[in-house]
């Protein structure tokens, strides 16, 4: 099987070019309907202290500010085979506030 990325890897992998959030989002997208995409997720836990870009229809950013962390607990989600579960995220004073779910 051929992952999406195989034909344009630079739209997954932006290295040091700017790319929009949207931009990112629409490559993402792409990647969730992909075949190996449990696979892809196992790959990138493999060089977690490298990864950045999209991986399983996730975004990885570089640093911890941008929410780097979820991004890899969501990656470990997906290459262990439990999808996308929602995840919250919970404020200073312990409230819900987010409910982060990958596939909608």
């Amino acid at each position: 099987m051929v992952p999406a990325c195989a034909d344009k890897p630079h739209l997954w992998f932006p290295g040091n070019r700017r790319v929009s959030r949207v931009d990112m989002e629409r490559v993402a997208a792409v990647c969730r309907q992909c075949p190996i995409r449990r696979h892809c997720a196992e790959l990138a836990l493999g060089i977690e202290d490298d990864v950045v870009g999209v991986w399983a229809g996730v975004l990885v950013p570089a640093t911890p500010r941008a929410g780097r962390q979820q991004a890899l607990d969501r990656l470990r989600d997906i290459g262990a085979g439990l999808g996308d579960r929602p995840r919250v995220a919970a404020c200073e004073d312990d409230r819900d506030v987010e409910k982060q779910q990958e596939d909608r």
